[in-house]
């Protein structure tokens, strides 16, 4: 049985009762672009057409694709979160087997973050376009998306970005024992 194709007890089944943050399969980038968004968008506003509804069309996919745009960053503004909060476990490391957990479990929920960000990023450019294919015109995010906010910033702070970055990596690097993977 694959699992594209599995039914929700199917899926019980397979990987057990699931809790929030099971580690299930996240799907290929063409099944989140066509059978997610673009079957979604059509499920919800092909039936609107030709209808005393249709007028409604432009602002419903407008905010179908902005959903997707803000979740992006907040999944974003996590995986952020997630990677202080490994910084600061690796700093406050005691040698004990907690500590040791705490980083692995914070590595891990920031990989799965990072395939989710991923994920979302896909299905949000997938909403973008369908959006441009029901309206005729280009999505504009809402404002607040990251995006707009690296748009305003200047020289100095980007350049002030890059040398905190550049320490960062030459801190990890003195940091670095010899002979440990």
């Amino acid at each position: 049985m694959a699992y594209d194709t599995a039914n929700t007890y199917e899926t019980i089944e397979l990987f057990g009762l699931t809790e929030k943050d099971a580690q299930l399969p996240i799907p290929e980038d063409h099944i989140l672009q066509d059978s997610i968004i673009r079957e979604s968008f059509e499920a919800l506003l092909g039936q609107l057409r030709g209808t005393g509804l249709e007028a409604e069309i432009e602002p419903l996919a407008h905010g179908l694709a902005t959903i997707l745009q803000r979740r992006k960053v907040a999944l974003g503004k996590e995986v952020d979160r997630t990677a202080d909060k490994i910084g600061a476990l690796a700093k406050s490391h005691d040698g004990s087997e907690i500590a040791e957990t705490a980083i692995q479990e914070a590595q891990a929920r920031f990989l799965q973050l990072r395939e989710i960000v991923g994920a979302i990023e896909v299905m949000s450019e997938a909403a973008a376009e369908c959006y441009e294919i029901e309206t005729g015109h280009a999505f504009i995010p809402a404002a607040g998306s990251r995006a707009s906010v690296r748009a305003q910033e200047t020289g100095a702070v980007f350049e002030a970005r890059q040398l905190l970055e550049q320490h960062d990596r030459e801190t990890a690097e003195k940091s670095k024992v010899e002979g440990v993977p």
